[in-house]
C-alpha cells in the first residue's frame, strides 16, 4: 500500500474482494461466510473513513502551508517597512534636533538683538522720525521671523509625534503576527502528529487486511481439499466393496467395507442436503436479485452517497446479505 492511497484504491479493493466472495459463495454456504464477510467490510469501511480524514489533513496541511508562507511575507515585507520608517525616523529626528538647535540660537541671537534695540530706543529719544520707522520694521520682522520660527517648530514637533505613534502601530500589528506565526506553527506540528497517526493505522488496517485474504485463501483450500477428499472416497469405495466380494475376504474386511459404505451413504446423504440445500438458496438468490433489480433506482440515488458504498459493492455480487456494522 502506497502513501498516495486515495478513497477509490480502497473501492477498487472492496471490489476485488467482493468478487473473491462471489466466487466462494457459489460453493460454500452463504451464512458459514456472512460473519468473515461482516469482518472484511467493517475492516473496509474503518479504511475508507481513515483515508477522508487522511485526505482532508493533508489538504489542511497545503492550506496551512500555504497560509504560513503568506503570512511570512506579510511580516518580512512589514520588518523591511518598519526598518525604513525607523531609518527615516531617525534620521527626521537628527534633522529636527540640528535644525531646533539651529533655530533656538537664532531666537536668542534676535532676542538679543531686540533688547538692544528697545534699549537704545529708550537711551535716544531724540531720534529722527526715519530712523524710529527704520527700527520698528526691522523690529516688525524680527518678530514675524520669530512667529514663524515657533509655528516651523510647532509643525516639526507635530510630525515628530506622527512617526511614533506610526511605530507604535507597526509593533503592535508586529507582536500580532508573531502570535499568529505561533498559533501556525502549532497548528503545523498537531497536523503532522495527526499525519504520523493516521499513516500508523492505515498500515494496521492493511495488516488486518492481509489477514483477512488469508483467512479467505485458507477457507479455499480447505474447501477443495475437502471437495478432493469425497472425490477419491466416491471413487475408491466401489473397487474396496467390488474386491471383497470377489475375493471373498475376512470379516474385519467385511467390516471395514461396511464402515466405508455407511460413510459413503452419510456423504451422499449430506451431498444431497447440501444440493437441496444449494437449490434453495440459489431460489432465495434469483428472488433477492429480483427485488434487487425492483429497487436498483433507489440504490443508484444513494450509491451517490460516498457512506455505505462499500457494502452496497458486495450487495452486488453477494445480493441481499445480512451485514452487521
Amino acid at each position: 500500500m502506497s502513501n498516495s492511497l486515495q478513497v477509490k484504491d480502497v473501492y477498487d479493493y472492496a471490489y476485488d474482494i467482493a468478487q473473491e466472495f462471489d466466487k466462494i459463495v457459489d460453493t460454500v454456504d452463504i451464512e458459514q461466510a456472512t460473519p468473515l464477510i461482516n469482518k472484511v467490510i467493517n475492516v473496509l469501511e474503518l479504511l475508507e473513513d481513515h483515508v477522508k480524514q487522511l485526505e482532508q489533513l493533508e489538504q489542511e496541511n497545503v492550506n496551512l502551508r500555504a497560509k504560513y508562507i503568506q503570512w511570512t511575507c506579510e511580516k518580512n515585507s512589514i520588518e523591511q517597512e518598519k526598518s525604513s520608517l525607523k531609518q527615516a525616523f531617525e534620521e527626521l529626528e537628527e534633522s529636527w534636533s540640528q535644525e531646533s538647535i539651529m533655530l533656538k540660537s537664532l531666537i536668542e541671537r534676535l532676542k538679543k538683538e531686540n533688547n538692544i534695540l528697545m534699549q537704545s530706543i529708550s537711551a535716544k529719544k531724540d531720534i529722527p522720525k526715519e530712523t524710529d520707522d527704520c527700527i520698528n520694521a526691522v523690529v516688525s520682522d524680527q518678530t514675524n521671523l520669530i512667529a514663524k520660527l515657533q509655528l516651523h517648530l510647532k509643525q516639526k514637533g507635530t510630525q515628530l509625534e506622527n512617526n511614533h505613534a506610526t511605530i507604535e502601530l507597526l509593533n503592535s500589528k508586529i507582536e500580532d503576527l508573531l502570535k499568529l506565526n505561533k498559533s501556525l506553527h502549532l497548528r503545523y506540528r498537531e497536523v503532522k502528529d495527526l499525519l504520523k497517526v493516521s499513516y500508523s493505522e492505515k498500515y494496521e488496517y492493511k495488516f488486518k487486511q492481509d489477514l483477512q485474504e488469508q483467512k479467505i485463501s485458507d477457507l479455499e483450500t480447505k474447501y477443495e481439499a475437502l471437495k478432493k477428499s469425497l472425490a477419491e472416497k466416491n471413487e475408491d469405495t466401489p473397487k474396496v466393496v467390488y474386491r471383497s466380494f470377489e475375493e471373498k475376504v475376512g470379516d474385519d474386511v467385511k467390516m471395514n467395507v461396511n464402515c466405508l459404505i455407511e460413510e459413503q451413504n452419510n456423504l451422499r446423504l449430506t451431498i444431497s442436503k447440501l444440493q437441496n440445500e444449494l437449490v434453495l438458496t440459489k431460489r432465495q438468490c434469483e428472488e433477492y436479485k429480483r427485488k434487487f433489480n425492483k429497487v436498483s433506482e433507489k440504490l443508484s440515488q444513494s450509491s451517490s452517497q460516498e457512506n455505505g458504498y462499500i457494502q452496497q459493492i458486495f450487495r452486488l455480487f453477494l445480493g441481499a446479505i445480512h451485514i452487521n456494522i
